[in-house]
C-alpha cells in the first residue's frame, strides 16, 4: 500500500512476531528487528539504535542554527556511514572538545525498549542541543504532508523545573538560580516546548526558495506545542502521587509573519487546554506521571483545504503512559495555518525541543536534559499501532476519549 507521500509499505507480520520473540528472550538483536518493524509499519521511524554515537561540533550565534545544507559531515550517520534523517540542530555556545554524546547509550532508564540508544535534548543548551530537526519533503515547498501525525517517546526529569529560586524574583529571572527540592511544589514553570512543525520548506535550511529571515525561520507557519501553566503561575509537583492535583496544559501557537517586518509575529491561534485532578488518570491513582517515567506524545495536524481563508485546519494531541493507555489531551478545529501566500505548502519540517520561555536558569540541583526515543512520522494515527507492536493492547488505545472534566480555558 502507499501513503500520501508515495512511500510503499509491504505487508507485515513476520517482523512484528520476530520482535516480540526477541523481546521475550531478551536478545539484544531485537533492536535491529524493532527498527525494521517500525520501518514496515510507518512512513518514517527513528529508534536511534542504527545510528553512530554523535554530538555536534558547530554552533552559531543567535538561535544557534546549524544545518546539514552547510555541514553535511557534522550530522548523525547510520552505522553503515550513510546520512541519517537528522539535518538541523541548534547550539548557542561552542561545544567543548570533551563534549558528551547527544545520541548514544546514556545508561539504564535513559532509553525506551531495546537497543540502548536515545537522543538528548537540552533546553538549557549546555548538555545537548536545544533543537534537533529533520526535513521530510522532496525539495519542493509543496511536498510533504497535508495530514501529519508525529509520535515519540519522551522521559523528562522532575528536576526540570524549580521548586524555589535563589533570589527574591518570582520567575527566577536572576541567573542560574533555580533550585529543586524533592517533595515540594514547583515555584515557576512558564512554558516548555515539545516541538515545532514548519511548512513550505525546500531543505532543512531554505524556506520557500530562500534562506529564512527572522520571521520565516520556522516556515510560513510556526506551530509550537507547549506544556504550559496558564498565566505563568505556580504549579503543584507532577510526580503522579494520588494526593496531588495535576495542572498540565498543552498550548498550541500558530505564528504568521506580519506584513510589517519590524513587528514581532503575532499569535494567530492559541488554545490552552487544562488537564487537572483526575482528568489525566494515566496511573490508576488519579494523577498523570509525566516526569521520571517514559510517556508517548502524539500530535496530529491537518492543513485547511484553502490557504488563507477556509479556517478548517485541525490540531489534536494524545498523551500515552508506558503501557499505551491514551488520553486525547487537546483538540482544536477552525485553524488557519497558511496565509494566501502559502497556497500549496505542506508540513515538511520538524524539530524537537526549542527553548523554555521561563526566565529562570537551571541551577545545580536541576536537570535540564531529557531523553527522546522512537520518533515516528506517518499519515495516520500512530500510537495504538505502535503499542500493539510491543504487545500492549490497552482497552483505551483504540478510541481514547477525553474525560468529562477536560475543558478549554481560552481560545484567542
Amino acid at each position: 500500500m502507499k501513503n500520501n507521500m508515495g512511500i510503499s509499505r509491504p505487508a507485515t507480520g513476520l517482523l512484528s512476531a520476530l520482535f516480540l520473540l526477541w523481546l521475550m528472550l531478551g536478545v539484544s538483536q531485537g533492536a535491529d528487528v524493532w527498527q525494521e518493524t517500525l520501518d514496515q509499519h510507518f512512513d518514517i521511524a527513528e529508534t536511534f539504535n542504527d545510528l553512530q554515537d554523535w554530538y555536534g561540533t558547530t554552533h552559531s550565534s543567535g538561535v544557534g542554527d546549524t544545518h546539514a545544507d552547510d555541514h553535511p559531515d557534522r550530522f548523525p550517520k547510520k552505522t553503515d556511514g550513510t546520512p541519517s534523517m537528522w539535518c538541523y540542530y541548534s547550539k548557542y555556545t561552542e561545544p567543548s572538545a570533551s563534549e558528551q554524546n547527544w545520541i548514544g547509550n546514556f545508561g539504564p532508564g535513559t532509553y525506551w525498549g531495546t537497543g540502548g540508544k536515545s537522543a538528548i535534548i537540552d533546553l538549557s543548551n549546555t548538555r545537548g542541543p536545544g533543537r534537533l530537526g529533520t526535513y521530510f519533503g522532496n525539495g519542493d515547498t509543496n511536498s510533504g504532508y497535508k495530514e501529519l501525525y508525529v509520535f515519540y517517546m519522551v522521559k523528562i526529569s522532575r528536576n526540570q523545573w524549580p521548586t524555589s529560586c535563589g533570589c527574591s524574583v518570582a520567575n527566577c529571572s536572576c541567573g542560574n538560580t533555580g533550585i529543586y527540592s524533592e517533595g515540594q511544589n514547583y515555584s515557576f514553570w512558564g512554558s516548555w516546548k515539545f516541538n515545532t512543525i514548519g511548512t513550505g520548506w525546500n531543505t532543512c535550511k531554505e524556506w520557500n526558495g530562500s534562506t529564512p529571515d527572522h520571521d520565516h525561520r520556522y516556515g510560513d507557519s510556526n506551530l509550537i506545542s507547549h506544556i504550559k501553566v496558564n498565566n505563568y503561575g505556580p504549579i503543584p509537583r507532577l510526580d503522579g502521587r494520588p494526593e496531588q492535583k495535576q495542572n498540565l496544559v498543552l498550548e498550541m501557537n500558530i505564528h504568521k509573519a506580519p506584513q510589517d517586518k519590524t513587528k514581532a509575529a503575532p499569535d494567530e491561534n492559541t488554545q490552552i487546554t487544562s488537564i487537572s485532578g483526575t482528568a489525566v488518570d494515566m496511573t490508576g491513582k488519579g494523577g498523570a506521571v509525566i516526569t521520571d517515567e517514559w510517556m508517548g506524545i502524539e500530535f496530529h495536524y491537518t492543513l485547511e483545504t484553502q490557504a488563507g481563508s477556509s479556517y478548517n485546519g485541525k490540531v489534536e494531541a494524545w498523551i500515552y503512559n508506558k503501557d499505551g493507555e491514551a488520553l486525547r489531551s487537546l483538540y482544536m478545529e477552525g485553524v488557519n495555518f497558511l496565509p494566501s501566500s502559502g497556497s500549496g505548502h505542506r508540513f515538511n519540517r520538524f524539530f524537537l525541543g526549542g527553548n523554555n520561555s521561563n526566565a529562570f536558569g537551571w541551577g545545580p540541583t536541576m536537570e535540564a536534559p531529557y531523553y527522546v526515543d522512537d520518533f515516528i512520522v506517518d499519515d495516520s494515527r500512530i500510537g495504538p499501532t505502535y503499542f500493539s507492536l510491543q504487545g500492549k493492547t490497552p482497552p483505551s488505545a483504540g478510541k481514547p476519549k477525553a474525560p468529562a472534566n477536560l475543558k478549554i480555558i481560552s481560545v484567542e
